[in-house]
């Protein structure tokens, strides 16, 4: 089974993250990015679904990180992030995510495919 990692503050939007993924996933859950980069080395994820409004470091500081370890670079990273639009969408997306998450979940399909589309080999990187 694949392993998702989830990074995000909110120990509300984990557990639901945590829920619909189940059963297709093995799930880590994280509330910061430090704690995720000490979980991820121990046993990297297959694709990483993160919040945009981490702290401590914040979630561009966490993907500078997981791109610059060699064991979790070319882990796909799913930004997560409320209600966002296109413009703020093409931005998270040209600043190295691979995919973009737009909350709140209204579609528990939508997420598997994204989250699918992230981890498929023929993705451009």
């Amino acid at each position: 089974m694949r392993r998702v990692a989830i990074i995000d503050r909110n120990p509300d939007h984990r557990v639901l993250f945590r829920v619909l993924l189940e059963g297709k996933f093995r799930c880590s859950e994280y509330d910061n990015g430090e704690d995720a980069m000490v979980g991820m080395r121990t046993r990297p994820p297959d694709v990483i679904l993160m919040d945009l409004s981490l702290a401590g470091p914040d979630s561009a500081g966490t993907l500078q990180q997981i791109r610059g370890d060699q064991r979790l670079s070319g882990v796909p990273v799913v930004a997560v992030a409320p209600m966002a639009s296109n413009a703020v969408r093409e931005r998270v997306l040209s600043a190295g995510y691979d995919e973009f998450f737009k909350k709140p979940i209204l579609d528990e399909s939508l997420l598997h495919e994204v989250l699918q589309r992230a981890m498929d080999p023929a993705r451009v990187t």
